[in-house]
């Protein structure tokens, strides 16, 4: 049984078609039952999520009304899911502590998804997370990166989309990182 067993990520229909394979790195699971895979296809099935509207609306500079703004196709081509396997008790917006953040078992699962699905570019969600993955990252600037199994993937965060985040703040950065080759 693998590691990845545990939970069900949502690997789109059409990652890896592209050049840039791109992982989205999530970091609140709040229930055992609704797996990374479902949040996903639900935003996809028109779920309004404000969270990954801002999120797919920094990646792609444009706005949800502009027509050329394409959520199902940005996730089609994404794979997606939840760093912290602890659940967040509570809800949203209660913190994991640091000890729960920093548990062994994350960054075994981070490790086994970069050498199932070899993504070149990884976008992490929130400045928590990031402080929770960076220590196992190598920094190669401006960016931090690692290395597993002679492949190279690229990290860079932005601030969690569901607190004070303006899109248009954040395209810039997320334009030049995903257009680095890894």
């Amino acid at each position: 049984m693998s590691i990845l067993d545990s939970f069900e990520a949502w690997v789109g229909p059409n990652y890896g078609s592209t050049k840039v394979r791109l992982l989205v790195l999530g970091e609140s699971r709040y229930d055992e039952d609704y797996h990374d895979r479902h949040i996903i296809q639900g935003v996809i099935n028109g779920g309004g999520k404000a969270t990954f509207t801002k999120l797919v609306q920094a990646v792609l500079g444009r706005h949800h009304s502009d027509p050329e703004y394409d959520a199902v196709g940005f996730w089609k081509r994404t794979l997606f899911y939840n760093y912290n396997t602890s659940f967040y008790p509570g809800g949203p917006r209660v913190p994991l502590s640091q000890k729960t953040r920093l548990a062994p078992r994350n960054q075994e699962i981070l490790c086994t998804v970069l050498k199932r699905y070899r993504p070149t570019h990884c976008i992490i969600l929130g400045k928590g997370n990031w402080l929770s993955i960076s220590p196992f990252l190598q920094q190669s600037s401006p960016y931090y990166s690692i290395t597993i199994d002679q492949h190279r993937t690229i990290f860079s965060y932005i601030n969690h989309p569901s607190v004070g985040f303006r899109y248009q703040d954040w395209t810039g950065n997320l334009s030049e990182f995903l257009s680095r080759e890894s």
